[in-house]
């Protein structure tokens, strides 16, 4: 549960698109270090936590630092075990054009 709810707040960090509030620096620094090691969790629940975040992020930040922080994620998540995930992760990079 305290897992998923850091991947909601880095979220809803995120969400506001306020530089003020997360600079994209720190986003690299702080957050993509937890969403990376969470993506690899072993409750699917928070990988896919982990992915939503991530999809959440990748629009805040500019392309070529999305791509190179963030893609590989997607990559990871893309060959999981559970289902729900690799759909998840599949839809992701679709949508983000990955």
């Amino acid at each position: 549960l305290n897992r998923i709810a850091a991947l909601l707040c880095i979220s809803a960090l995120h969400e506001s698109g306020d530089n003020e509030v997360v600079s994209d620096d720190d986003c690299c620094e702080i957050f993509v270090p937890v969403v990376r090691e969470l993506a690899s969790d072993r409750v699917p629940n928070v990988r896919f936590n982990a992915g939503s975040a991530a999809v959440t992020m990748w629009k805040r930040l500019p392309l070529s630092t999305a791509e190179s922080e963030l893609g590989g994620i997607f990559l990871g998540l893309e060959q999981d075990d559970d289902t729900d995930v690799k759909f998840y992760a599949a839809d992701a990079v679709k949508s983000l054009k990955l």
